[in-house]
């Protein structure tokens, strides 16, 4: 069951309640006019009272029986998170490590075509300032990955937070509604107006509880606001890596075309050394 089949399900606890009357207003004018009309009377009031009760035990049984499947839920969900959590961080280091046996693999290769020092060192330079270069992009990356599982972990105690609170004052309002009923009917109230007073009250109760939870955004929404966020950052850290690389580029270009002997065209072959993995905007989505 996911959290809105459990939402629902709280919201009709107390929609039992609402055919508690249905016929006991009736059954009491019926018997006014007759000489057991008394008697009758008192006897379909304590089958009323009586039922009060039962229904009352029933709502409370409903809820927490909601409730329950409500809890079960957010758990269930806390742990899908922290299971893709777990599974999207053990396939980004496999891509980085793929990729750096790939680069270093690209840079030898490259270094054993010249056989000068001089090259050999400015390869070497542009080698190190595509690893800082890099290393910067995939710290911006991590830190926005983290910071995202950790939000939505705190999404999901909030909002779970907001839901319980919101159940708490529709039980509350339930039960004092049938409470008043039990005193009325106690009473000696008459059962009209009895019914009539209930069924405004879990009326109230339910419309109020609608609201609250309404009011409440949607775990998709909640998140995706942090994905918005996690890409932003994602796009900066793409942007500062490409402006570094570039810089390296125009760098070792300009060494390179300074120490390469005439007739030499080697000095450009290494214009794509410096692409590194790009993790994907969706690394750690709780898609």
């Amino acid at each position: 069951m996911n959290s809105r089949k459990a939402i629902k399900f709280v919201a009709g606890a107390a929609v039992v309640l609402q055919m508690l009357l249905p016929v006991a207003a009736t059954a009491q004018n019926d018997d006014a006019g007759t000489s057991t009309g008394s008697g009758r009377s008192a006897q379909v009031r304590a089958r009323v009272c009586d039922r009060l009760v039962q229904f009352g035990e029933r709502a409370t049984e409903r809820f927490q029986e909601g409730k329950g499947r409500m809890s079960q839920v957010g758990a269930d969900l806390g742990g899908r998170l922290s299971e893709r959590h777990a599974n999207r961080i053990e396939r980004l280091e496999q891509v980085r490590s793929a990729h750096t046996e790939r680069h270093t693999e690209r840079f030898n290769l490259l270094l054993a075509k010249f056989q000068d020092n001089d090259r050999k060192e400015a390869i070497l330079e542009f080698q190190q300032s595509v690893q800082t270069a890099v290393d910067a992009r995939r710290a911006a990356y991590d830190a926005a990955i983290e910071a995202f599982w950790a939000d939505a972990g705190t999404v999901v105690d909030t909002r779970r937070a907001a839901v319980d609170a919101a159940v708490a004052d529709y039980e509350a309002a339930v039960n004092a509604a049938v409470a008043s009923a039990k005193t009325a009917c106690d009473g000696e109230g008459d059962l009209a107006t009895i019914r009539k007073e209930l069924n405004a009250s879990l009326e109230a109760a339910r419309d109020s509880y609608r609201i609250a939870i309404q009011s409440v955004k949607s775990y998709a929404d909640m998140v995706q606001e942090l994905v918005d966020e996690r890409n932003a950052a994602f796009e900066a850290a793409r942007d500062a890596f490409q402006a570094a690389l570039e810089a390296a580029k125009t760098t070792l270009h300009e060494k390179l075309s300074a120490l390469v002997p005439e007739g030499d065209d080697d000095a450009d072959d290494d214009e794509d050394e410096g692409d590194d993995e790009d993790v994907g905007t969706d690394t750690g989505t709780a898609s």
